[in-house]
């Protein structure tokens, strides 16, 4: 039996440094892997092996954190029950913030428009919080798995933030879970 084409499972870290409540939010942001002036949040996707759970399959908040570590070294690393996980003293994960689809067909969906029953989207970005203690070096390691694919910076603001993000296809969804980051943090 063949199987059912499904969306791709993606998280997507939102990471912010703000030591007071009334201080401005400084956002982590990395270098786009094909197109190196522009930038991106550390996102990809969902693994179905190496997670904490009885199945194995990585939840949305381990996703995030692994990729934070990959694409911008933004947590530490340790072993975790033989598996690589990522130590949470660095980061706190703040919320699951929501989970949203991106309008694209999967290239199995036996139709094209998102309004009919049989679409399936290629995406579902689910958006993690995180906030980290500090901006230097003990979050922002000098060595990390994608260094010479990635640069990475901090930002200052909502409007910055706004500003420098690489939308691309995905500016309704972007949009829409910064927009809920902002009014769940103020």
């Amino acid at each position: 039996m063949a199987k059912s084409a499904s969306p791709r499972r993606v998280a997507v870290a939102l990471i912010i440094h703000r030591p007071k409540p009334q201080d401005t939010p400084h956002f982590l942001i990395v270098s786009s892997r094909k197109h190196a002036d522009r930038w991106v949040l550390p996102k990809g996707g969902i693994e179905s092996s190496g997670g904490s759970s009885e199945s194995g399959v990585e939840s949305a908040e381990e996703a995030a954190r692994r990729e934070a570590w990959e694409e911008g070294k933004a947590f530490s690393q340790r072993l975790h029950g033989g598996r690589a996980g990522l130590i949470q003293s660095s980061s706190i994960h703040l919320s699951h913030l929501v989970v949203l689809p991106d309008q694209k067909p999967h290239k199995a969906s036996p139709s094209q428009d998102p309004s009919e029953s049989g679409f399936i989207r290629s995406t579902m970005y689910s958006f993690e919080l995180f906030s980290v203690m500090s901006m230097g070096s003990t979050v922002l390691a000098e060595e990390w798995p994608e260094k010479h694919e990635r640069k990475r910076r901090w930002v200052q603001g909502w409007s910055e933030l706004e500003e420098v993000l690489c939308w691309g296809r995905r500016d309704d969804v972007m949009r829409e879970a910064l927009g809920l980051a902002k009014a769940k943090l103020g």
